[in-house]
This record gives C-alpha cells, sequence and structure tokens, in this order.
C-alpha cells in the first residue's frame, strides 16, 4: 500500500516507556498475587507520514507458563496521518507476552509477541496488528554465548493497515536477532 509520497524509502519506528508503581513505592505485590505490576505507560510511533501519541495504564501479571504477559489500555491520538485524514482520539489494548517451550541447559526455545486493538477513529476503521514469534537462542544450543544471538520466524498481521477497510498485511518471515547488551 503506498500513501502516494513516492518514495523508495520509508522509515518506522516506536519508543514506549513505563513508570512502574513497585519501582517507585518499592511497594511488592509478592510473587503469589495475579497482578505483578501496575504502570503508566506512553508511547510514540513515528514515521516517513505518520506520527502517533498513546497513553495509559499498563497491568504487568504473574502468570504460570509466561516469563511476562501485559495488558495496556492506552489513549491512542494520530497527530500526522499517512492520507491527511483528521481522525478522532481512540483506545488501544495491547497485549504482550513471552512464554518458554523448551527451556533446558542446552535450547532455549520460546515464543513472544503483542497483538494491538485499535479502535475506529470516526469513519476510519477499527485496527488489529498481531505479530508473535518463536525464537531459539543459537548461541546456547551451538554451546556459545546465551542471549546474543537468535535465531527464529515471525507471522506479521495488519487487519484493515491504517484503518482502511479490505487493506491487509500478512507476512511470514525469518528473523535472525543481534543482541548488542
Amino acid at each position: 500500500m503506498t500513501t502516494g509520497t513516492g518514495r523508495d524509502t520509508d522509515f518506522y519506528g516506536e519508543i514506549w516507556e513505563h513508570l512502574s508503581f513497585t519501582k517507585i513505592t518499592g511497594i511488592s505485590f509478592g510473587d503469589n498475587f495475579i497482578i505483578r505490576d501496575i504502570n503508566l505507560g506512553g508511547g510514540i510511533n513515528v514515521g516517513n507520514d505518520v506520527l502517533i501519541g498513546a497513553i495509559g495504564p499498563r497491568i504487568d501479571f504473574n502468570l504460570p507458563w509466561f516469563d511476562f504477559f501485559t495488558v495496556g489500555v492506552y489513549a491512542y491520538d494520530n497527530w500526522e496521518d499517512p492520507f491527511n485524514r483528521d481522525l478522532d482520539t481512540t483506545y488501544q489494548v495491547t497485549i504482550v507476552w513471552q512464554a518458554p517451550i523448551i527451556r533446558n541447559d542446552r535450547i532455549n526455545l520460546w515464543t513472544q509477541g503483542f497483538v494491538d486493538f485499535i479502535g475506529d477513529q470516526g469513519p476510519v476503521k477499527s485496527q488489529i496488528v498481531w505479530q508473535p514469534q518463536v525464537r531459539l537462542d543459537l548461541g546456547q544450543a551451538l554451546g556459545g554465548k546465551a542471549g546474543k544471538v537468535e535465531l527464529g520466524f515471525e507471522y506479521n498481521l495488519f487487519d484493515d493497515k491504517f484503518g482502511v477497510g479490505g487493506v491487509q498485511d500478512d507476512i511470514f518471515q525469518a528473523m535472525l536477532v543481534y543482541n548488542f547488551h
């Protein structure tokens, strides 16, 4: 889908941060409570023709079989739209997870991902962005340093992309990740 810019290259990035109730106050919910933490978060999504701001609460859950599982509910506002539409502020519900599939001394294989539900914005349709991944710690599997190189695949579904009904990205791709930390 083109936005009409005629450019051969585009850029896109996101910056999201959250303030943790537990870290700010020093009060813990405890390991046996279903809620791990409550956060106030916000983010900016920026691209050639896109500028979106969001703010709202996020709950981090203590769920069995998950390394983490979070649900955030944000006020979502398009400050710049690729089609120059005047869009209403709406909501975004974001679920993020990570869960082990196989974890032992030799193999660390896990699934992680997110799903965003973005509400309609006046005449613009609601959107769903879903990106589950399966990753293998390649360094650990080959007897090297754990946590540096990951091999995996992901599926990306962007339904009603940019709120345009019937426009959909549907991509399955391999990935190689190098962690600089």
